[in-house]
């Protein structure tokens, strides 16, 4: 065991989410994958590999950040196969499936998903968790 892990207080820790005085922010991060590559490059490298869709990126262009997990599409294309094909590259991924499972258990008040699908909330769903699910419209 780490010495944080020794040294932290998760009896007080507890204390405080069965109160609800803590939120739960998960996102890309909650998984460590052992090749050093994180979830945005993994998508970049699958999306660079779709003969179709290779070309809504501009690739060399000076503004994709990786760290803020940025591209920079192309203008002249539609964005809906971009979407569609990242909703698809997210719901392939299984690694997902046990900590969603394990979120679920916690007596979370609010938890903020920063990850682009329902799977978290359909866990809830399927254990008859009582959960209320709302989303940002990218739009307003």
């Amino acid at each position: 065991m780490d010495n944080w892990q020794q040294d932290f207080e998760w009896e007080d820790i507890l204390k405080e989410i069965r109160m609800g005085n803590c939120v739960l922010i998960i996102g890309p991060d909650l998984i460590h994958y052992d090749n050093d590559r994180s979830l945005f490059q993994q998508f970049c490298e699958a999306l660079q590999n779709d003969q179709k869709l290779n070309k809504a990126v501009n690739w060399s262009a000076p503004f994709i950040f990786e760290n803020e997990e940025l591209l920079q599409l192309e203008k002249v294309r539609t964005l809906t196969g971009v979407y569609t094909f990242l909703r698809g590259f997210y719901q392939s991924r299984h690694e997902f499936d046990v900590p969603f499972q394990k979120i679920a258990e916690l007596p979370f008040h609010l938890i903020i998903s920063l990850l682009p699908d329902e799977r978290l909330v359909q866990v809830f769903q399927r254990e008859n968790r009582n959960a209320q699910f709302s989303y940002y419209p990218r739009k307003k």
